[in-house]
């Protein structure tokens, strides 16, 4: 990925160190916004990975730094003014692709979180009625009544469950949670 994204943040830090190039208000402004671009494209596609982390993503920019030194410091040393530029792009870059991961993994989990939730209701409601169809069945003491009934509360359970879930979702999300009052023994609670 970095090697996909290499070329246009090498491109990006090149005009940033041109003296060729006049740095007028807009231009300044152009450049950082599509360092940022990179940086966050970076961030997204590494985020794809199951098995990439956010120390890895910091350590390759890193291995960057250090590399662009030590090539352009072969023949002369750099001067103060493009030792800033150069540190401060690839500190922005990480800044802009760690914060770009951290969002693409929340949205990852956030989209399972919903999937999953969504995709157990089903089979849970399927439970919940053949239980509710099995407890009519039965008489009252029955023992196989009394086990369909911890399956219903099991079943209930589970469905309180997968509310909670739902619900750390949206409050991830900025979303609200709707909230019904009503009267209940606190005991029983």
């Amino acid at each position: 990925m970095l090697q996909n994204s290499l070329p246009e943040y090498l491109e990006q830090l090149v005009d940033e160190l041109s003296t060729k190039i006049e740095r007028t208000p807009a231009r300044i402004k152009t450049d950082k916004l599509e360092s940022t671009r990179i940086g966050k494209k970076h961030g997204h596609e590494r985020a794809g990975f199951a098995d990439y982390s956010m120390t890895q993503l910091i350590f390759e920019y890193h291995i960057l730094r250090q590399v662009i030194f030590e090539i352009l410091e072969e023949e002369a040393a750099l001067e103060v003014r493009e030792r800033d530029i150069i540190i401060d792009s690839i500190e922005q870059a990480v800044n802009d692709a760690a914060t770009q991961f951290s969002q693409t993994l929340r949205d990852i989990q956030e989209l399972f979180m919903v999937t999953l939730t969504h995709d157990l209701r089903g089979p849970l409601n399927v439970i919940k009625m053949g239980t509710h169809l099995t407890l009519r069945r039965f008489e009252q003491g029955d023992t196989h009544a009394s086990i369909a009934a911890k399956m219903l509360k099991a079943v209930e359970r589970l469905n309180s469950m997968i509310q909670n879930l739902l619900d750390a979702s949206r409050l991830r999300a900025g979303e609200s949670l709707k909230f019904e009052f009503e009267e209940c023994n606190l005991e029983d609670v």
